[in-house]
């Protein structure tokens, strides 16, 4: 989601002590949350609240809560890009006024206090602005449960359940598909009958009329089928289409929201559990279908079987019995065949990754056979795989059919035993052949879809693998926004331990960071400055302990607040494919001469100017052709872009040459107002003593010395 940065700062004090919301406003909100409250009572709260003038406007909804005894509702406010639709309705502070916002037949409405009407597809549409909701407390703590380490964790949405919801958010295309499939199955059946009368009736009187009479209606029926048909497979089409964009969506989004700490090491496995959601998706589109219309109108069709033929019915019933078991006995089979296939084409898919990301490094340290001939080893280990699990289902798809042959054959004799007693008609006998043809093919498709359903619940476990890791906040906790400026940055008894290692790679008993100051954080390799970077960066949470900005855990904190706050520069920064110009505004919206004096003062003109683009110079995937210097001076111009508070640099001037760490130091000076607040790592000793006014030294993942920058420079000193 692209957010739009139009002077932050002013809107947070701006809330601070807006004018009172209107009566109006406040009665239309509480009527659609508690509507047993009387109106009257509220309007003389109302009166009350205004003339307490120590009151915010969050205070005073607070206020009227505890009044009407609504003790289990709790007053939250965050910016409505972290609001989710299951919030509505609340409150809106927009554009220097008060709206009610709630969500009416899938669109988002917003009426002002004038009440004049706004209607959105979607959140993401609606003008930035701070939105106030109520919590219910009863709810959201029955909701949260804890897990065996004490720690809050709550239940996640699977796969399945994402696809269920979206395919389910509209029914009617649903009806629409199972009233058109029962027609085509119905003029199924009047087609075994047409036969039937054709054989019985028409044949020994020779009655063209009644004939040419039938032939009319199936015509008709003929392009009824054709129509119900396509229109089917395009409702089909269309659904799927948006099914799939919807889930996809969900998935990335859950994906742009989990911790990073908690990220899976094996980038291939991350990968594979993103792209196998097309299958998934396919897969329960075509089976509704199928479990929904086709398999009961198979059992239909033995039904009209049975009624038409008696007996005959039972040996078609045997056979979906008997390709029923086969499916299910192939799709055990298949189960630990497919499933190392799923992990071998992860970690191929993974080291094709590093080998294109490495690939000056196996050219030049002579890594070329070795890295082919574990390529080769993975091909020949998938392709064994592959050929087993391919057998199984070829043979069971054979078996099904040869089963289907045999059926036929039995039906037929079966039923000529039929005539030669007078149980049955010749008119009979094709209307059989016709409805069994009916009985086969869903037969078929059932073994088929057993055996593809282990693979897509192969599939669907390892998307739900990425489904389950925990998000930066729970869904159970609305974040908090802060109305001013950071003040002071508290962390106590924090530890960090990495996935899979018991030693804490971090120790910090206690830190207390205020408002102005400046930290280099000093150290030598694997001393814990980058871990340490990044939990201030609330990119990594704490194992224990907590890290407070102004008495409000981090980690609870709206991030609309972060990231127009929080400057972050990474130790290895990353560029995106697209131009120069939005590598640096990130979708940020910025006057075009605020964004050109930061280019030029950072000397990001130079690298403008080396294409006749200019700032639309073309930048591939990971700043593929720009010197690392050059990439590290782009991730730098991207964080000074905005009014940040605190601004957090993990060795920022690595790559860079004296003249260029000039720039970027003097760039950075003229930003930083006086109350902002500085924390960087480096291994520039001069960097260090020109920027700080504070240093901390690590070692071993501990504080071994914290003292002011002139206090560490006298003693260097001497």
């Amino acid at each position: 989601m692209q957010l739009k940065l139009r002077a932050p700062a002013q809107r947070f004090r701006k809330l601070e002590k807006p004018e009172m919301i209107p009566i109006n406003i406040i009665r239309h909100f509480f009527g659609l949350v508690a509507p047993n409250v009387s109106l009257d009572e509220l309007s003389s709260l109302h009166d009350e609240v205004s003339n307490n003038s120590g009151l915010t406007p969050v205070q005073s909804i607070d206020f009227l809560l505890k009044k009407m005894s609504e003790e289990n509702y709790k007053v939250f406010h965050q910016s409505i890009s972290s609001v989710s639709r299951e919030l509505l309705p609340g409150l809106l502070f927009i554009g220097g006024g008060w709206s009610i916002i709630t969500v009416d037949d899938e669109r988002i409405k917003v009426e002002d206090e004038t009440g004049g009407v706004k209607s959105f597809d979607d959140l993401e549409d609606v003008p930035f602005s701070i939105f106030v909701g109520l919590q219910n407390e009863k709810q959201s703590s029955e909701a949260r449960k804890l897990s065996p380490e004490g720690l809050e964790e709550e239940s996640y949405e699977t796969i399945f359940q994402i696809i269920r919801r979206h395919a389910l958010a509209r029914k009617r295309w649903i009806y629409d598909v199972i009233v058109a499939t029962v027609m085509v199955n119905v003029f199924a059946v009047v087609t075994s009958l047409f036969a039937m009368q054709v054989y019985d009736r028409v044949i020994p009187t020779l009655a063209f009329a009644t004939l040419y009479t039938l032939a009319v209606g199936m015509l008709v029926i003929y392009g009824t089928d054709f129509l119900l048909k396509t229109f089917r497979a395009r409702l089909l089409d269309a659904r799927t289409s948006y099914i799939d964009q919807a889930v996809s969506e969900d998935v990335y989004d859950h994906l742009m929201c989990v911790r990073m700490d908690r990220l899976p090491n094996q980038l291939g496995t991350l990968t594979g559990q993103i792209s196998g959601l097309e299958s998934a998706r396919q897969f329960f589109t075509s089976s509704a279908v199928f479990v929904l219309v086709d398999f009961p109108f198979c059992l239909l069709f033995i039904a009209m079987i049975y009624m038409v033929a008696g007996p005959v019915a039972f040996v078609y019933f045997s056979f979906l019995i008997i390709s029923l078991i086969v499916g299910v006995v192939s799709q055990k089979m298949s189960q630990r065949l497919i499933k190392r296939i799923t992990s071998k084409s992860n970690e191929k898919l993974g080291f094709l990754v590093d080998s294109i990301r490495g690939l000056e490094a196996i050219k030049t340290f002579g890594g070329k056979k070795d890295a082919t001939k574990r390529w080769s080893a993975l091909n020949k280990e998938i392709s064994t795989f592959s050929l087993s699990q391919k057998g199984i289902s070829t043979t069971s798809s054979t078996l099904a059919s040869t089963i289907g042959q045999f059926a036929y054959l039995t039906a037929i004799i079966f039923g000529v035993h039929q005539i030669s007693e007078g149980l049955m008609t010749q008119g009979s006998m094709i209307a059989v052949s016709i409805l069994g043809g009916r009985v086969l093919g869903p037969a078929g498709q059932a073994v088929n879809h057993l055996i593809q359903f282990e693979t897509t619940r192969q599939t669907m476990e390892l998307i739900n693998g990425l489904l389950k890791l925990p998000r930066e906040q729970m869904t159970s906790e609305k974040p908090v926004m802060p109305m001013h400026r950071v003040g002071q940055v508290a962390m106590r008894d924090v530890s960090f331990s990495y996935q899979g290692q018991e030693a804490p790679q971090l120790q910090i008993p206690s830190l207390d960071i205020k408002a102005g100051e400046r930290i280099a954080l000093l150290g030598s390799i694997g001393s814990g400055k980058s871990t340490l970077i990044k939990l201030l960066a609330r990119l990594y949470r704490p194992t224990q302990g907590n890290i407070k900005i102004d008495g409000v855990d981090l980690w609870q904190i709206d991030e609309y607040f972060i990231n127009n706050n929080f400057g972050y520069h990474s130790q290895s920064p990353e560029l995106f494919k697209g131009t120069l110009k939005e590598n640096l505004l990130f979708g940020r919206s910025l006057s075009d001469k605020y964004l050109v004096s930061v280019v030029n003062d950072l000397g990001i003109d130079r690298i403008a100017d080396q294409s006749d683009k200019g700032l639309d110079r073309p930048i591939s995937e990971g700043g593929s052709g720009l010197s690392g210097g050059q990439r590290q001076m782009i991730s730098l111009g991207r964080v000074l872009i905005g009014s940040k508070n605190i601004w957090i640099f993990d060795e920022p001037t690595a790559s860079l040459d004296n003249h260029s760490q000039e720039l970027f130091v003097n760039g950075l000076k003229s930003r930083m107002r006086a109350d902002d607040i500085l924390i960087f790592s480096t291994h520039n000793i001069k960097l260090a003593m020109e920027l700080s006014n504070r240093i901390i030294v690590l070692e071993g993942g501990k504080i071994s010395k914290d003292a002011p920058t002139s206090v560490v420079q006298v003693r260097k000193t001497a």
